[in-house]
């Protein structure tokens, strides 16, 4: 059975990967968040705002690694790891006397963050120009995305909070490629934002408000049309 099950992998992955596909490795850097953003997160207890909590993203460059399988009919797909980020850190504001020996947290928090952002695009090349150098495309891109965010404060002025967001961004996904040679190319994509789909749960470890009062979740929808990426690389035939 076991041998069974590995065959049929084999076969799969054969299928997807088949011998008459081009697959080119892309590499580079993605210009996020072209346009700062936020939002906010309220929470309430009998109609009046206990807390607001104000998250911001701001733009920010990394790198980003994506393979390309290329048909003879002219459709591609792409899977690609647009950013992968994970930081810890913390930051004191002490109120020091020496003389005395003391040194009390004026201010500061430990602060945890993840950002996971993916990519998968299917489209369709477009009629070379210039030759068989530059190439066009024009693809539909869904970008699954994980943002989690982390505070633990250092006085007992402020309370832990925790925010999760996880969805899926879809964006018009224009390429252009300019081959130096057969194997190397330069790439650069635009992406349109079209929309995005989401779920996020924001949690506050007040002691003061009751279990079901410290969660706040929420399920949106919303529809943006404008560039907010920007990436450019280089792609080598494999």
């Amino acid at each position: 059975m076991r041998l069974l099950l590995i065959l049929c992998f084999c076969c799969s992955v054969l299928t997807t990967f088949g011998q008459s596909a081009e697959y080119r490795i892309t590499t580079g850097l993605v210009g996020d968040q072209l346009f700062s953003a936020g939002f906010f997160v309220r929470f309430p207890v009998n109609s009046t705002l206990t807390n607001v909590f104000y998250i911001e993203q701001n733009a920010s460059i990394s790198p980003y690694l994506g393979i390309e399988k290329l048909h003879e009919n002219g459709w591609r797909q792409s899977w690609s790891i647009l950013r992968a980020d994970f930081s810890d850190g913390d930051f004191y504001i002490v109120n020091s006397d020496p003389s005395l020996g003391v040194f009390e947290p004026a201010s500061g928090e430990v602060r945890k963050q993840i950002s996971l952002n993916l990519r998968w695009a299917s489209g369709k090349t477009i009629t070379p120009l210039s030759g068989e150098r530059f190439v066009t495309s024009l693809s539909l891109a869904a970008d699954p995305f994980l943002l989690y965010y982390r505070s633990i404060p250092n006085t007992s002025a402020a309370f832990p909070f925790t925010f999760t967001q996880v969805g899926v961004t879809g964006s018009l996904l224009p390429q252009f490629e300019y081959r130096i040679t057969s194997r190397l190319g330069v790439v650069l994509q635009t992406p349109i934002t079209l929309g995005r789909i989401y779920w996020q749960k924001a949690y506050l470890q007040n002691p003061v408000l009751t279990e079901p009062q410290k969660a706040n979740t929420l399920t949106n929808a919303e529809v943006k049309l404008r560039p907010n990426q920007l990436l450019l690389g280089v792609s080598y035939k494999l």
